[in-house]
């Protein structure tokens, strides 16, 4: 049994070479199908019932077209747009996810001339002095 899956492994390997895979923009198809799967099980109004079976119908035809399409340049493109739209949430995301496993360690403060999002040890408590990595200008920083 185990070389019928190992046979059946290489094959979708090889149907899958030259073509596009999944990639973020498929991944967030899919978190919006599943949201709209959940939300299509609670809705008894009969119109927005078909609508949202017809959302979830095309979301699923986009990420299967998405998934084995050849045209690696387009799907590429288009990928590349979703990861430029949603650049501020996922870096917000990551800071927090950076902040929370830092929350014992470190301490995060915002430079007054850019910005930029700085991280500091906890070992040294007080007043001190930081340098921002991103203008190179230092500023006065409290940490308790």
């Amino acid at each position: 049994m185990r070389g019928f899956f190992s046979r059946l492994a290489y094959k979708f390997a090889c149907f899958m070479q030259g073509r596009n895979g999944a990639d973020s923009l498929y991944r967030a198809m899919f978190v919006a199908f599943l949201i709209v799967a959940v939300v299509r099980w609670f809705v008894f109004w009969e119109p927005l019932a078909i609508a949202l079976w017809a959302l979830s119908g095309a979301l699923v035809f986009g990420m299967l077209f998405r998934c084995f399409s050849r045209n690696l340049y387009a799907r590429r493109r288009e990928n590349e747009w979703w990861l430029r739209l949603t650049r501020r949430v996922r870096g917000w995301g990551k800071l927090m996810r950076n902040r929370w496993r830092d929350r014992r360690t470190h301490v995060f403060r915002r430079c007054p001339f850019c910005d930029a999002v700085v991280r500091l040890p906890r070992t040294k408590k007080g007043k001190r002095v930081c340098n921002c990595p991103r203008c190179r200008r230092d500023f006065g920083v409290k940490i308790r």
